[in-house]
C-alpha cells in the first residue's frame, strides 16, 4: 500500500541540489513521523524531479543529486 507521508515535499534552488535550512526543518519532521510509523512502513521512495530547462543528462544527474541530498538528509536524522 502506497502512501504519501506529511511534508514529502522538498524544495530547491535553482540549479541547486542543496538542502535548504527551511526544508532541513521539513526533513526534520518527515523523519520522525517515519520512525514513528516504523512498523508499518517498509520502505521510502525518494525521488528528485527537476524542470524542463537544462539537457536531460543535465537534468537527470540534478534530479538524483536532489534525491541523494533528501536521502542523506533522513539518514542524518536517524531514518535507516
Amino acid at each position: 500500500q502506497r502512501s504519501s507521508l506529511s511534508g514529502d515535499k522538498v524544495n530547491f534552488a535553482y540549479d541547486s541540489y542543496e538542502v535548504r535550512s527551511g526544508d532541513q526543518e521539513r526533513i526534520k519532521s518527515l523523519s520522525e513521523e517515519v520512525k514513528a510509523r516504523e512498523a508499518e512502513i517498509e520502505r521510502i521512495r525518494v525521488e528528485g524531479h527537476a524542470d524542463e530547462r537544462g539537457s536531460r543528462s543535465y537534468n537527470q544527474k540534478l534530479s538524483e543529486q536532489r534525491a541523494e541530498a533528501v536521502k542523506d538528509s533522513l539518514v542524518s536524522e536517524g531514518v535507516e
